[in-house]
């Protein structure tokens, strides 16, 4: 009789949000406030007051987005999960939809969903999200 082969191990994988653990989220498709790399800083200008700041740029993380809200972060990273899970996969499974919920706090969370007709070909920015009402007993952000 012969032994059953042991079953492949599997390398951990980083979570889709695992590069910005820790780090600024900076916003490079803001209209209010613009962002620049100067060597090794981030360089940012407000628009409304003129206000500077500026840090190292490896303690940022650029993302296309507007601002850094659960709303706008739920929803890229829901398009980056469909990205990485491989769209023709997840139609073969006859997913339907991927929903994805991000918290900043307690009460303050915003879910996306990406319905099997946006999956797009696999680009992280391919594809749309639309944001769900907060289910019962949740909070929304508002926006930030």
């Amino acid at each position: 009789m012969r032994a059953a082969p042991a079953p492949r191990s599997r390398q951990p994988r980083a979570a889709p949000a695992s590069e910005l653990d820790e780090k600024f989220l900076c916003a490079a498709a803001s209209t209010s406030v613009a962002a620049t790399l100067a060597g090794a800083q981030l360089e940012l200008l407000v628009a409304g007051d003129g206000s500077r700041f500026s840090m190292p740029a490896r303690d940022a993380v650029m993302l296309p987005i507007e601002n850094s809200s659960v709303e706008e972060l739920a929803a890229l990273l829901a398009r980056r999960l469909v990205a990485r899970l491989g769209p023709a996969r997840l139609r073969a499974r006859r997913v339907e939809r991927v929903t994805l919920t991000v918290s900043e706090a307690p009460g303050q969370e915003a879910a996306v969903a990406v319905e099997a007709a946006d999956f797009g070909d696999g680009d992280a920015g391919a594809g749309s999200a639309r944001s769900e009402p907060p289910a019962a007993g949740r909070g929304d952000t508002g926006g930030a």
